[in-house]
């Protein structure tokens, strides 16, 4: 995905670690209910902060040790890869395009760049300190994300991994957006839905009803009417994985360039792996299984 679409969605999407929720945790009192119902700042804050947590265990530490399936669908089409990330950052193997297994060629040419990723750890290296840039400024939204908004209580529902507190938000009157990275805060409205146990961000639901002006790397605007949508659930041992991504956003990007993201990005068959795993060994774990049929068509 082009860079200038993370500017909210990274924030949340981005790192992992946190208290461990149970799926048959016990439903809510009517107490905090009501707690959630007089102060959901509060929660927001709360949950704010264990993804800025987050965030700087990814930054220190590297992304969390996992290996996944990854799908995703364009308006090119749809490509699946299977994905390691490593404390190098992630690397990944194209198995599919269109629900279709590589030909001959586009094996040997998959090949051929893993193998220049073996021999050339520069450019691992450059790939890493893109994800930190980014990590750096999905930061500053998770920083404003309690004080940008007016969030209102609407009930608890299931999350993935027990219940959730449901909220609604929309832009605080008067808030200043204190850099590029925030300006997009004040344009947008939607639910937030927040693990009641472990405290963290589990659904995103967002539409744009005005124009907003963002910085990501890139100076655009992006266009009202487009919608995020944004789900993700503990996989196992405390760690947090995108789930399912679906972007419909239009804009122009240095007031030349038009913007166009139509994509939906699923990740899953989760495999928790070793925390000091190099990249070099998650390239040689992607050439050392074959893809299951499921995961070449994305399933």
């Amino acid at each position: 995905m082009n860079r200038s679409a993370f500017i909210l969605l990274t924030a949340i999407v981005i790192g992992a670690a946190g208290p461990r929720a149970s799926a048959g945790a016990a439903p809510l009192a009517a107490q905090e209910e009501s707690t959630f119902a007089a102060d959901p700042v509060a929660l927001v804050r709360r949950a704010a902060a264990n993804e800025l947590r987050a965030v700087d265990d990814r930054i220190a530490q590297g992304p969390a040790p996992v290996r996944y399936v990854f799908f995703k669908q364009d308006e090119k089409g749809s490509t699946v890869k299977e994905v390691v990330q490593t404390r190098d950052g992630s690397v990944s193997r194209l198995i599919s395009i269109n629900g279709k297994p590589l030909t001959a060629e586009q094996q040997n040419l998959e090949a051929a760049r893993l193998q220049r990723l073996l021999d050339q750890p520069d450019l691992q290296q450059r790939r890493k300190k893109r994800e930190k840039e980014d990590a750096e400024r999905a930061k500053k939204i998770m920083h404003v994300m309690p004080d940008a908004f007016l969030y209102t209580y609407a009930g608890i529902v299931p999350g993935p991994n027990g219940p959730a507190v449901r909220l609604s938000f929309k832009p605080k009157p008067g808030f200043d957006p204190p850099d590029q990275e925030t300006r997009v805060a004040v344009g947008i409205q939607g639910e937030l839905w927040i693990d009641q146990t472990q405290e963290r961000m589990v659904r995103l639901d967002a539409h744009l009803f005005q124009d907003v002006d963002f910085g990501w790397g890139i100076l655009g605007r992006l266009y009202k009417g487009g919608s995020i949508r944004i789900e993700n659930a503990d996989v196992g041992n405390h760690n947090w994985q995108l789930q399912r991504m679906k972007l419909d956003l239009s804009g122009k990007a240095l007031m030349v360039k038009m913007l166009t993201f139509r994509i939906t990005e699923t990740g899953t068959d989760y495999e928790l792996v070793p925390r000091e795993l190099s990249y070099k060994d998650g390239i040689r774990l992607l050439q050392s299984k074959a893809p299951t049929a499921g995961a070449v068509a994305g399933r």
